[in-house]
């Protein structure tokens, strides 16, 4: 297999300094992370130079005299690896071709720290075999969050990929592995761009450009190693041995490279235990633990599924469980360390302090926080790490837990785009709190928070908008405990990439502290509701003498505005057309006796109809029916539909016209719209909706008994392309959209077809094919 082709050139992206690992963290970069004595850099390396990779180029965006180290002392046999310091995957594809190199020289990208042992000859063959521009390396997903998931056609071609795991983890079970095959024309293609992120930025360009995208699935091991918890899973599976990486065994499950101290301490395998390691007699090391070199482990320590990095100590009758220490750390007597606590380089935890579970006790104060002078050896600043998991930004935060609503504020005021953040509330006790618990995380993290004060959902979309706040949040209670809906820049849905951010820094724990002298007071701006009642006046463009209408809606507050905004405009009160609001005043429908009622689809497509009638594109929902398209297509005229990636180029486009277009998202304008269409247009309501062409859109929900897996595999003979938290297939009746609850449990089938009759068989027929799964409920 060594030296297969032409497949001799690898890039390793590797960043030493962001993201969860760095060196302030554990005391080395995390390309450099020991696994079971030897670094990950090792095992990569090592990897590549067996299937023939002569040339091996690390990208680092900051100089890193460890690694420098590592590579002198450490030569890679039959391999030479070159470190490049650059911001750009680029900076390191150059520095591996020249102008005249062959068109068809291949190169593997590896843009994540992985530990992998993939067959790479079989991913090169069947990368030529297909002709290729890029071949994605997937594998079976498990789960994790912040995997990207890929979507194929049943001949292997890409047709989407979805940001992270999410709702679309219950419809396909393609994980992209974050190593790729980049054949040598689009190499040369991309030589002037700057790269930061391979799979977000360059991949779903190709796509659009109908570049010839495969995913191929390779067996064998793969971990990216970007958490705590996935660093102890990594070294637990290779313990377990489920690596072909070989180790040095001394004795059942016991691994060592050099002999075990001596003393009379027990050991329960498997365990890894590094050189010059000192263990006193009464420890006990439990299963699934990993000892570094020159470590000491005192008297009656207990040590159990957790990793002693070089140096470190676990003092007399310290109780470490499922923890990490970093380099030179302290556990003094009798401390104790939780599941996925971490400690620091260079961190002390005192004598009987216990460290919670997914705490991360950090070296030094921050934000003017200091050490009790009576106790300097006993002080850590402890951070919680714990997760949103995957509920998503979208969610049910659940039970009424403070904490948990501290936690993702201090988690939005660390990403960029909530650094100017707006927050709004019903009119419960519980969404109060929850408020302020939010808001002072935001603080925390030197956020400037706009506090709306209490108000309906469809304001916050408009306040965040017009304020131009990089994100809105508005929290509200139910029966079954508190939710949230975050909005973006413009109005609009949080972008997936952003999600993942929000997500991955509340898994994490990356958060930006602030210090007391740099917070920032909150904004009261409870008086915008006067601005909502202002646009909403003029989404009528004029008085509406001589025409009718009469509002419902459960919410008594959009009730009172809207007949108050009806009356100001000189509407009269009458069953002409009567819109029933949702309670948080995003939706409408519409009733009039000869239509009967009127569902938002239809609605929403009149509006655009009239939108292109007026020369407009429009800017619309994912999930927003097709029927759209069509007549955007008869005027000449775009449909842009969001949540789109926030670097996308469209963006902007979309932030512009949702600004210019909130009645397409908000249920009160979206009325107040349509009765100023038919006072423009002189037409009534039915004969509005005549113009737009005749769709049905059918609804089921269907239940499944368990959390089905890979859902598109009922599918073999459909092309299903990711859509935001679901997916769509398009048949020569009309198109399917597939959205799956948050759980699993329950996935939403949404078909729209020309009359009623192809709607319905068409949402009969993916029912059938999902009860062929085996798990769907009656």
């Amino acid at each position: 297999m060594k030296g297969y082709g032409g497949f001799v050139k690898a890039v390793i992206a590797s960043e030493v300094r962001n993201g969860f690992f760095n060196d302030d963290f554990f005391g080395t970069p995390k390309i450099l992370l020991p696994l079971l004595g030897k670094p990950l850099l090792g095992y990569m390396t090592d990897m590549l130079s067996f299937y023939g990779m002569n040339e091996i180029v690390l990208l680092l965006d900051a100089q890193s005299e460890k690694v420098s180290e590592y590579l002198k002392n450490n030569p890679t046999c039959g391999a030479k690896v070159k470190p490049v310091i650059g911001k750009s995957i680029n900076d390191a594809l150059n520095s591996l071709f020249c102008s005249d190199e062959k068109e068809d020289d291949n190169v593997l990208l590896i843009t994540d720290n992985v530990l992998f042992d993939f067959d790479l000859s079989e991913a090169e063959k069947y990368h030529r075999s297909m002709g290729a521009d890029v071949t994605v390396i997937i594998t079976h997903c498990d789960g994790v969050t912040g995997e990207k998931l890929v979507f194929t056609s049943p001949s292997g071609r890409i047709t989407g990929f979805s940001g992270s795991v999410g709702r679309c983890g219950f419809l396909t079970d393609k994980a992209d592995t974050g190593i790729y095959i980049i054949s040598g024309k689009i190499l040369k293609m991309l030589r002037d761009r700057t790269i930061t992120a391979f799979s977000n930025e360059i991949l779903p360009e190709l796509l659009s450009q109908n570049k010839s995208l495969f995913a191929f699935r390779c067996a064998g091991y793969r971990r990216g190693i970007n958490t705590v918890l996935s660093y102890l899973k990594c070294t637990r599976d290779m313990l377990d041995g489920k690596t072909v990486f070989p180790l040095s065994e001394i004795c059942d499950g016991i691994y060592s490279n050099s002999e075990l101290p001596c003393g009379k301490y027990n050991i329960t395998p498997p365990v890894f235990i590094g050189e010059n390691t000192e263990i006193s007699d009464g420890a006990d090391l439990g299963p699934y633990t990993v000892v570094g070199d020159g470590c000491f482990i005192g008297e009656k320590a207990f040590v159990r599924g957790s990793i002693m990095l070089n140096k470190s100590a676990a003092l007399r009758g310290a109780d470490i469980s499922g923890a990490v220490m970093g380099v030179n750390s302290v556990a003094e007597e009798n401390s104790k360390m939780s599941l996925g606590s971490v400690l620091c380089e260079k961190t002390t935890v005192g004598r009987n302090m216990a460290v919670g579970e997914n705490v991360k006790v950090t070296p030094k104060p921050h934000g003017g926080i200091s050490a009790p002078k009576s106790q300097p050896q006993a002080y850590y600043y402890g951070e919680n790490i714990t997760a949103l998991g995957s509920r998503g930004t979208d969610s049910l935060f659940g039970d009424f837990d403070i904490g948990l609503f501290c936690k993702v504020g201090r988690a939005l005021g660390s990403c960029e785009f909530g650094t100017r953040t707006g927050i709004g509330y019903d009119d419960s006790v519980s969404s109060a709190a929850a408020v302020k618990a939010v808001t002072a995380g935001l603080i925390s993290s030197g956020s400037h928070v706009f506090d709306f004060g209490r108000c309906f959902l469809s304001e916050v979309a408009f306040f965040s908008s017009f304020c131009s706040l990089g994100c809105g949040i508005y929290i509200y209670s139910e029966k079954n405990g508190i939710h949230s809906a975050f909005y973006g820049n413009g109005g609009l849905p949080l972008s997936p990439d952003f999600e993942q951010e929000l997500e991955r820094r509340a898994e994490n724990g990356e958060f930006r502290r602030c210090s007391a002298q740099n917070m920032r007071a909150v904004s009261d701006m409870s008086s915008m509701s006067s601005m909502y009642r202002r646009e909403l006046l003029r989404q009528s463009g004029d008085m509406l003498s001589g025409i009718s209408a009469n509002v419902m809606s459960d919410n008594k507050d959009i009730l009172l505005l809207m007949e108050d905004c009806l009356l100001s405009l000189g509407c009269g009160k009458g069953d002409d057309i009567t819109f029933k609001i949702t309670r948080g005043g995003t939706e409408v429908s519409a009733f009039c006796r000869e239509c009967g009622w009127i569902n938002m689809d239809k609605l929403l497509s009149l509006c655009c109809l009239y939108e292109f009638q007026c020369g407009h594109d429009v800017a619309v929902p994912y999930d927003a029916p097709a029927a759209i398209n069509d007549m955007a297509d008869g005027y000449e005229k775009r449909v842009l539909r969001y949540p789109v990636q926030a670097k996308t180029p469209v963006r902007d486009e979309l932030k512009y016209l949702s600004s210019k277009q909130i009645f397409l998202r908000d249920g009160l304008f979206m009325a107040v719209k349509i009765l100023g269409i038919m006072r423009e247009t002189g037409y009534s309501f039915p004969k509005l909706l005549s113009q737009i062409p005749e769709f049905f859109v059918k609804h089921k929900t269907v239940s499944f008994s368990s959390v089905p897996e890979d859902i598109c595999r009922a599918f073999p003979n459909d092309t299903v392309y990711p859509s935001y938290n679901g997916a769509v297939m398009y048949r020569s009746g009309g198109r399917v959209l597939l959205k799956p609850s948050e759980n699993g449990k329950t996935i939403e089938i949404v078909t729209e077809a020309l009359n009623y009759e192809v709607s319905c068989e068409l949402c009969d027929d993916i029912e059938n094919k999902l009860r062929d799964l085996g798990s769907v409920l009656n």
